[in-house]
């Protein structure tokens, strides 16, 4: 949180097995929206993995801050369907206490994954996921 301003710079990083992207930074806002789209191969035995979001905040002169962060679930058996998307709650670092809003709200992140079967053809993956970050519909609070 940019100090007297009340604002946030925000930019998530969003990990996923050996894939790693950054978003662009939303300036000046308590509720950005991201709206971007990201997208992984996934190998032909894959049963479950982790995707992990974290929320920063991006600083000009000094170090950015980790606001907190948000886990997703992912299983071979949800790939396909809507069970993944929504929103998922945002967690401070290393404390698992949930990240809350200058009105005592749990903050979240929405998420939505679109998954695409291949046809086949490619031996070395049977499916592409596509996941993008939408908006925090909760602000955050430094606090």
């Amino acid at each position: 949180m940019d100090t007297g301003l009340g604002s946030c710079d925000a930019y998530c990083v969003i990990m996923f097995g050996d894939y790693k992207f950054r978003s662009r930074v939303v300036k000046n806002s308590l509720d950005p929206v991201f709206r971007q789209s990201f997208r992984v191969e996934i190998p032909p035995n894959f049963e479950m993995e982790e995707c992990r979001v974290q929320v920063w905040d991006w600083d000009r002169f000094d170090e950015d801050d980790h606001m907190g962060n948000a886990v997703v679930q992912i299983s071979k058996g949800k790939l396909g369907t809507t069970e993944l998307d929504g929103d998922h709650d945002i967690y401070i670092p290393d404390t698992m206490d949930t990240v809350k809003n200058s009105k005592g709200e749990q903050s979240k992140i929405r998420i939505k994954f679109v998954y695409y079967p291949t046809n086949g053809e490619d031996k070395d993956s049977d499916s592409l996921c596509s996941s993008s970050t939408g908006s925090m519909p909760n602000k955050l609070d430094s606090s």
